[in-house]
């Protein structure tokens, strides 16, 4: 998968083991891709081990959701993350079949 960043954003539900509803880590590749941490309304780092093109109007990637950071549970789920004029919006949603083809 080599080098990516982290989103931390709310989840769109309670981890189903523990309940925990604080935000969810996600991982993506876009941007300088460097284990950078965002959140909603941070613009994206561009200059180094960059992944896609800076300056896009819209631009959605594939988020892997990364274990609870409470009880750890791994639920292997995959996101749509919206950036709009490289800033990461509050625009995610649960990743289609569909979007896996498109974006992967």
């Amino acid at each position: 998968m080599g080098l990516y960043n982290l989103a931390v954003v709310p989840r769109l539900h309670p981890c189903p083991q523990c309940g925990n509803e604080g935000p969810m880590t996600l991982q993506f590749h876009f941007g300088n891709a460097d284990l950078d941490t965002y959140r909603i309304g941070e613009r994206m780092r561009w200059g180094g081990n960059d992944k896609g093109t800076p300056g896009k109007e819209l631009v959605e990637v594939i988020g892997y959701q990364e274990p609870c950071d409470r009880c750890g549970l791994d639920e292997d789920k995959e996101y749509v993350l919206v950036f709009e004029h490289d800033v990461l919006t509050g625009g995610y949603r649960y990743a289609l079949p569909e979007d896996i083809v498109r974006l992967e």
